[in-house]
């Protein structure tokens, strides 16, 4: 209602010849402000969220990510590359767009179940790159990590992965 006070007092003038003749300009510039306020508040306008997308793309990756870590375990396993190698091949190819997966979750603006939802696959995405870091540790220098911390972190992500799973299955329908 105040935004219709103050449009419609900027589009009104003298009813005189020299008002009626820069009525036009007015109406322009009234109409250029009303359309920049509507974009403004559009812009501050939270953006709404297909969690159900996120989520499919966060399991796409999860796949991908299994995938690649176990090709490159195999490869070391065979001798193939070295415990060095494995550990670039985790730095630069699987942790890079984990973390980013993780950041995107992390910012997004959700309520209720989902939130729940969130917040445990959020867990298990740190707790997996706990996993993967120290992997690297270890892999570069023994003494910095121990395959029974690495084993802990497994247990303690496949845990949070089996959360995440049963948040899933008691999602309530709309």
């Amino acid at each position: 209602m105040a935004g219709g006070f103050v449009f419609g007092f900027l589009i009104s003038g003298a009813l005189t010849d020299a008002g009626v003749a820069r009525r036009p300009w007015r109406n322009l510039i009234t109409a250029g402000m009303g359309l920049a306020a509507l974009a403004l508040v559009e812009h501050g306008l939270p953006t709404p969220v297909d969690f159900e997308a996120e989520l499919r793309r966060v399991a796409a990756l999860d796949d991908q990510t299994v995938d690649r870590y176990k090709a490159a375990d195999a490869q070391l396993n065979q001798r193939r590359i070295s415990g060095p190698e494995l550990a670039r091949t985790i730095q630069t190819e699987i942790r890079p767009p984990w973390n980013a997966a993780q950041l995107r979750l992390e910012g997004l603006r959700l309520s209720g179940h989902d939130a729940l939802v969130r917040q445990k696959l959020v867990e298990y995405m740190a707790a997996r790159d706990r996993f993967f870091d120290l992997t690297v540790h270890y892999l570069t220098d023994p003494q910095i990590a121990s395959l029974a911390a690495i084993q802990a972190q497994r247990k303690e992500y496949t845990r949070l992965e089996q959360e995440v799973g049963a948040l899933l299955r008691s999602t309530p329908k709309p």
